[in-house]
């Protein structure tokens, strides 16, 4: 943090609720090649992304409507890099953060049920389904140079 310090402009550009498919048409806006290269970029996407299909049940199908396929997000988070790479001279540095845990009984307890007429109620976001797109992260974070 010292090194940085009074020398660097932070730059937030975080988009709640966004998933990678919503991002891409973004991208030439956010990373335009005739700018100078930022000097780290920091990425998070996949929280959002790894929502499950539908039907989950106990909720409406919109409730899903943030998921992106696991092979379009690692394509999508692919492009997100590759536009990085060609911004600027191309020295940005990125740093790749995988979408948190999730805690699944917690998060099944904060969630309400978006649909009522169904008895049963599971949770749109889990652990083991979000644990997919962090690998999908770590696999596009080792192609980069």
């Amino acid at each position: 943090a010292n090194y940085y310090q009074r020398t660097a402009d932070i730059v937030l550009r975080g988009y709640n609720g966004y998933n990678t498919n919503w991002l891409m048409p973004l991208l030439p806006k956010l990373f335009p090649l005739n700018r100078a290269a930022p000097a780290l970029v920091i990425i998070q996407f996949g929280t959002n992304d790894s929502a499950r299909p539908p039907p989950v049940p106990g909720h409406l199908p919109a409730a899903s409507r943030q998921r992106v396929p696991i092979d379009e997000f690692e394509s999508n988070l692919s492009a997100v890099v590759n536009t990085i790479v060609n911004c600027g001279a191309g020295t940005a540095k990125m740093l790749i953060l995988a979408p948190l845990p999730v805690d699944d009984a917690a998060y099944l307890k904060m969630q309400p049920k978006t649909d009522t007429s169904s008895a049963k109620h599971e949770s749109i976001r889990t652990n083991a389904h979000t644990g997919e797109y962090a690998s999908a992260c770590v696999r596009v974070g080792s192609r980069m140079e």
